[in-house]
Formats: C-alpha cells, sequence, structure tokens
C-alpha cells in the first residue's frame, strides 16, 4: 500500500468529482490527485471548497480499504494525519475540531471530505484542503500562523505517505489506538459549547465536551448531568451496525439468476409448511379481536390475562408473580429496556463475540462500554468462562446471553447453562438471556428460566419465532430474581414501559390460548440441517459447523477474499445468492455467512451448484 501514483491540475473543476468519474481505471492503486485550483470544490454538506492559485493544498486520495466497520472512523484519522503533518515542518500547536477540521488558533485551516463506494471491493475518495498560504477571512493559513514560508511540495509529500501509514493501521488494528491521541488535541475539549445542526444552524446540544469514545462518537455532558453520545451531523446514533450495513447488499432486479435470498431470520421466508400459524391459532386471534374489552389500552406492563398466561407456560415452580413479567412490543424493545435500566453511562456489558449485534453500536451512543466475550466453536459455541473472567470488573452490568442462537444455531447444554449461571452468582452479576428462539432444539432443551437460583436472571422471548408470526412483536421479559436482588432494575423498567406502552391488546389478551399451540419444529428441520452440512462440506473453500437446533448453521469461507463482505457481494454479483456475512454479527474473527435451514429442496440444490461454481472461481493458490 505504500506506492502512490500522483496526478496533477493546474486546473480542474473538482478533484473529488474527477476521481469518482475515472475510479475504474484507478481500481488497485493508490492514487493522489492534486489541482493548484479548483472551480467547484466540495466540503461537507456540499458546501463550496473555496480555492485560489496558491501553495494550498488540495487533493483528492483514491485508496483502498477492507474493514467496513472502521470507514466512520476515517474523517478523525485523516485529521489526525493533517495534524501531525503540520507538527512535522512548524511548532504550531494545531487542534482537531470534531469530525473533520483541524483549527489552529480558533481559526479552521484544513477541511476533510470521505466518500466511498463498493462494488467489487470498498474504495475511498478522500479529499483534502490544506490552507498552506492563502486562507478565506474566516479561516487561517499555515505560513500566516508560523511566520515563515513552509514547502508545499515537500509538505504534500509527507501528508500522502502519512495518510497510507495511518489508514493501514486502521484497516489493520482497529480504532481505539487512535483514541487517546485525538482526546489529547480535541479543540474545546472540556469546554462548555453549544452543538448546531449543520444546515440550520439550530442550536441542538450544549454542554461540556467530555471527548471522543471507542467508537470516535463525540460525547458532551449536558447541565443536567445527562451523559449523551453524538454523532456525524449531531444526530444521536441509534443503527446498530447490521442496519447500517445492509443496503451494501442490494440486489440488481435485471440479473439473469433467479434471486436466492438467506438474509432475512424469518420462518415465514418460504412457506415451510411447519412455519406457519395453524388454523386454530387464527380463530383464537379472530375471537379475541371480536371481544370490544381488547381495544383499548392495557396496563403499560401489558394486560393482566397477558401475564398470567405467560406465567402459566414459563414459571417452572419458582411462583412468580405477575409483577414478574412485563410484555414488549417484541424482543428488540426488551433488549433496550435492559440497556436502558440496567447501565450508566461509563459502565460495561459483557456480549458474545458473534451474535445477533442489537447492543454493538447503541450501546455506546449511551456510554456503555460492549465488551465481546469468546465462544468455543469447536465445542457447539460454548461461552469461554476465562474469557469472561478476563472482561469483567466493578463496572459490568451484565452477561448477554442468545440461547438458542442466532446465527450460529447453537443450543447450550444443561450443565453448561449450569456453569454459566454458577458463574454470575459467584461473580454477583446479572445474566440476560436472549432465548426467542425457545425450544427449537434438535434434543433436549433448557430454559435460564429453569435453572434460576439465587442471582437474578431476566429471559426474554416471544410469539414471533416460536409461533411463526414474526409481524406480530408481541414479546415479554420475565424476572427471575428468588432474593429480590434485581427490584430497583425491575422498577426502573416498569417505569421505562410507560414511554412506549405494550404491544396490541387483542394480541396481548390471546396468549393464555396461543401459547398452548407452541409445539418444537426444530427436529424437522434437522434433515435439511444434515443434508446442508454434508453437501456444503464437499465444495472446497466451504465448512458448515454444525448447529443443535433454530433455523441457522454458520458456514466459514476460505477463498480468495479478505473478508466475507467481500465474498458475500461478489457472490451476490455472479450467483444471485444473498447471504449475511457472520462478520456482521459481532465479530470479523469468523469469516463465512449465515445460512438458513427452512428452505425447499428445489432452492437447497440450486444454491450448493451454484456455490460449487463459485469456488471453482476462486479458489486460493
Amino acid at each position: 500500500m505504500d506506492n502512490i501514483e500522483f496526478i496533477h491540475f493546474e486546473e480542474i473543476d473538482s478533484t473529488q468529482t474527477y476521481a469518482k468519474q475515472n475510479v475504474e481505471k484507478f481500481k488497485g492503486k493508490n492514487i493522489a490527485i492534486r489541482a493548484d485550483y479548483q472551480s467547484h470544490g466540495r466540503g461537507q454538506h456540499d458546501r463550496k471548497w473555496e480555492s485560489n492559485k496558491s501553495k494550498n493544498i488540495y487533493v483528492t486520495y483514491v485508496l483502498g480499504f477492507n474493514q467496513l466497520q472502521y470507514i466512520s472512523n476515517i474523517p478523525l484519522v485523516t485529521a489526525l494525519v493533517v495534524l501531525d503533518t503540520i507538527k512535522q515542518y512548524t511548532t504550531l500547536q494545531p487542534q482537531i475540531k470534531w469530525p473533520n477540521d483541524v483549527f489552529i488558533n480558533d481559526r479552521k485551516t484544513c477541511g476533510i471530505l470521505e466518500e466511498s463506494e463498493f462494488q467489487d471491493k470498498l474504495t475511498l475518495f478522500i479529499g483534502i484542503g490544506v490552507n498552506i498560504d492563502k486562507s478565506p477571512e474566516y479561516a487561517t493559513n499555515i505560513e500566516s500562523e508560523y511566520k515563515q514560508q513552509i514547502d508545499d511540495k515537500e509538505f504534500y509529500k509527507s501528508l500522502s505517505y502519512r495518510l497510507i501509514e495511518y489508514l493501514q493501521k486502521l484497516d489493520t488494528n482497529g480504532f481505539q489506538q487512535f483514541v487517546e491521541p485525538l482526546n489529547q488535541i480535541l479543540y474545546k475539549r472540556d469546554q462548555v459549547c453549544e452543538f448546531v445542526h449543520p444546515k440550520t444552524d439550530e442550536v441542538l446540544y450544549k454542554g461540556q465536551l467530555i471527548g471522543i469514545n471507542d467508537l470516535g462518537l463525540l460525547q458532551i455532558r449536558q447541565d443536567d448531568g445527562l451523559l449523551i453520545t453524538i454523532q456525524n451531523d449531531f444526530a444521536l446514533s441509534q443503527n446498530h451496525a447490521l442496519v447500517e450495513k445492509l443496503p451494501l447488499l442490494k440486489v440488481d432486479a435485471n440479473h439473469p439468476k433467479n434471486l436466492i435470498s438467506f438474509m432475512k431470520g424469518d420462518p415465514t421466508e418460504f412457506g415451510f409448511k411447519e412455519c406457519q400459524m395453524t388454523n386454530a391459532g387464527y380463530d383464537i386471534v379472530r375471537a379475541s379481536i371480536s371481544k370490544s374489552e381488547n381495544h383499548s389500552y392495557g396496563p403499560s406492563c401489558g394486560t393482566t390475562q397477558a401475564r398470567q398466561a405467560i406465567l402459566k407456560h414459563y414459571d417452572y415452580n419458582h411462583n412468580l408473580t405477575i409483577n414478574d413479567v412485563i410484555i414488549t412490543a417484541g424482543v428488540n424493545q426488551g433488549l433496550l429496556y435492559c440497556l436502558l435500566g440496567i447501565c450508566d453511562s461509563g459502565t460495561n456489558i459483557l456480549v458474545p463475540e458473534i451474535g445477533y449485534p442489537f447492543f454493538q453500536n447503541l450501546a455506546p451512543t449511551y456510554g456503555v462500554q460492549v465488551r465481546q466475550y469468546k465462544l468455543k466453536s469447536e465445542k457447539n459455541w460454548e461461552i469461554d468462562i476465562d474469557s469472561l473472567n478476563e472482561l469483567i470488573d466493578e463496572k459490568t452490568q451484565f452477561l448477554f446471553i442468545i440461547n438458542p442462537s442466532n446465527p450460529c444455531g447453537s443450543v447450550f447444554s444443561k450443565n453448561h447453562i449450569q456453569e454459566i449461571i454458577n458463574w454470575a452468582e459467584d461473580n454477583k452479576i446479572l445474566l440476560v438471556a436472549d432465548e426467542v428462539y425457545h425450544g427449537m432444539s434438535f434434543t433436549d432443551y433448557t430454559s435460564f428460566g429453569q435453572l434460576a437460583n439465587q442471582g437474578p436472571i431476566i429471559t426474554l422471548c416471544g410469539v414471533e419465532k416460536i409461533l411463526y408470526v414474526p409481524g406480530w412483536q408481541t414479546a415479554w421479559m420475565i424476572f427471575y430474581d428468588k432474593n429480590k436482588l434485581a427490584t430497583q432494575v425491575k422498577q426502573c423498567i416498569q417505569n421505562l414501559t410507560q414511554l412506549w406502552l405494550h404491544s396490541n391488546t387483542f394480541i396481548m389478551n390471546s396468549l393464555d390460548q396461543l401459547l398452548d399451540l407452541v409445539n418444537n419444529p426444530a427436529p424437522l428441520f434437522k434433515e435439511n440441517h444434515d443434508k446442508i452440512i454434508n453437501r456444503i462440506n464437499q465444495i472446497k473453500g466451504f465448512k458448515c459447523i454444525p448447529a443443535q437446533g433454530t433455523i441457522y448453521v454458520g458456514v466459514l469461507v476460505d477463498l480468495q477474499f479478505e473478508n466475507d463482505t467481500e465474498f458475500a457481494l461478489q457472490l451476490l454479483k455472479e450467483e444471485n445468492v444473498q447471504v449475511m456475512p457472520l462478520s456482521w454479527l459481532g465479530s470479523d474473527k469468523y469469516q463465512g455467512f449465515r445460512l438458513l435451514t427452512i428452505a425447499n429442496h428445489e432452492i437447497y440444490e440450486q444454491l450448493f451448484e451454484r456455490l460449487a461454481q463459485f469456488s471453482m472461481r476462486y479458489q486460493k493458490q
């Protein structure tokens, strides 16, 4: 990545526009496009970037990059590159104004515009404008501040190679290595600031600027003491990584091959006859709809009738009361309640290194650190207890577990669940268990609620997967807390329910009868599961890890791709097969994809043939 092809123009409309128009011929190279003058230079939010014929640097870099999760950090790292280059040639003390400007003595001297596109590979277009000897009235330049001349050609050369170096570090080792250096030179740090909308100048937030967190998001403390986290454009970031990446796998409607998509974790997607609500279930709901009392607001924690139905099926002889049950609009709402009701800013939670990534980006926006514990893929994805011991500290708020697992299809044994509960009780840690695939096991199944003993456990489940009606969005949280250790947590979450209320009333009041219809279809999927394992493991470059239940199986990929995102994009482009990369589900440690076990025979035969053909084209040399 060290070689750079330098391109120079005396005058051009925009180096950024030129770079994007010629991206095809620049692929696989490191390109630097500099102009002495730009007639239509662009900055952030399509603002005009003023450029004059001078020693100023107006340049766009076209570079390759691998790790999608760090794209949002590139403007900050690029600003650090400019700042360190200024310090190399002067004794000035520039600072970085989050998210992407370099300031000297309270005035802007550099602006950065980062754009990207993903076709076969990720390509960055990084535009940098550095005022060397001239600047508009509202800004400043290096020479006027330093009182000495700067060799702009040497500065440009050093800037270019430093950018390559820093981005290589980001791509290889992640963003955390830059957090402390950036906080040391952060403009206005520890001062009270107003944060305005970039287009309307409306004041959105006011508070003390604390610094940037491990995701590169800005943290400020308001007058009321509340620590809030903001992202670029000063909008609260509440989208997890999975949602941010989904648009990359865009389907070509004109592709010559029919689409095979395994993206949605929706048991109804393929029309599998065992993954449908029964006629008896529809009759139950119709009867509930016909009752006028089922069209009114109920208690914010759910109707008494609904909570009693949950106790009937999931009490496990613990003598729980309806006060131990909260009805939610989907399991995700329950997870959000756990985050808001249990965690304060500055605390941390433990989550699996691979699993549904609900907390990964959401928690940091509330100042909560996410720590990923290791799983043992060779032991049915069991939790590595030693990893938990390495991660836990006095600020750890809860251990988050997904069992049965999405995307691995793992189902913990009764002994392993007991081992996890024992660890939590020994370390006085609350357990939060996502059991949305409750009971979907090829063999015996044990809920965390069944083995709950001294320490508090919160389990979450819902009708969406166990009754094959994900669109109904009716779920529940159950507090198993024999010693009343989590009473305050439960009260806080009960208070939070008043913000969003509950699921719809007629579904809640159907639960008693609906839950009688629950059965375990997982053994029916075992035939598909075994077929997938057998056939895909015969294709060179793929390896399936056997599941113990659910509707998923994980497939590892070892082909000519730098990561599984690149693999998935190319597979979609060539074979019109759409799959979820495993790295999108928590960690880049496992490179592969998630496959569903609920399609029909014809779909799998097409899939196996396409994977085999694709594999032949991309074998490692």
